[in-house]
């Protein structure tokens, strides 16, 4: 079992001022949502904090983790270098840190989301969303929603997303697609 606080201090040490911030709210917003929602104190506290482990690296970084761990990036990925950090992120939480199949999975699709999506992996990707830090038009709204219905919350989070993309005519991840539309279509 790794210590968390003696990961708080590697990221205190490891990263920016400003991503430490980031990272550590990430973390509160998620024991938030795990104690009302009932997920594990402990797993949501442990991927909330690596899941920008490898965030801060640059393009060159990423690219030598994805030779290391033989990890084929998609289209996307390839178009949209900031999605990278999520898939070497989730490989160096499972292979430097020992973190199980539903923690990597929490961590890879912190970004993108994906259809059918385990209570874990909608907190990390809200809470990455949602943390004190972030500001952006309806932040607010999804912070409301985030403590009613999580799914509501991934709606919004999720739309919100792609109209950001299409404004800034970046390619939209399959994986963001399928977990909008598998939300939605809950809802019929």
């Amino acid at each position: 079992m790794i210590d968390i606080d003696i990961l708080r201090k590697q990221i205190r040490k490891s990263f920016s001022k400003k991503r430490a911030e980031h990272i550590f709210g990430c973390e509160k917003t998620a024991a938030l949502l795990a104690a009302k929602y009932g997920g594990d104190k402990y797993t949501v506290r442990l991927c909330a904090l690596l899941h920008d482990i490898t965030k801060e690296k640059n393009h060159e970084e990423q690219l030598k983790l994805c030779k290391e761990y033989g990890i084929i990036l998609d289209n996307a990925e390839l178009y949209v270098p900031e999605l990278i950090h999520a898939v070497t992120g989730a490989h160096v939480a499972l292979h430097i840190y020992g973190v199980g199949l539903r923690e990597f999975d929490a961590i890879r699709y912190h970004t993108t989301g994906r259809a059918n999506m385990t209570m874990l992996e909608k907190i990390i990707y809200i809470s990455d969303s949602i943390e004190p830090e972030r500001s952006y038009d309806g932040v607010d709204d999804i912070r409301k929603a985030a403590m009613k219905d999580l799914d509501e919350a991934m709606r919004l989070a999720l739309d919100r997303s792609i109209l950001f993309l299409i404004k800034k005519k970046k390619i939209i991840h399959t994986d963001t697609i399928g977990a909008r539309n598998y939300l939605y279509e809950k809802c019929l």
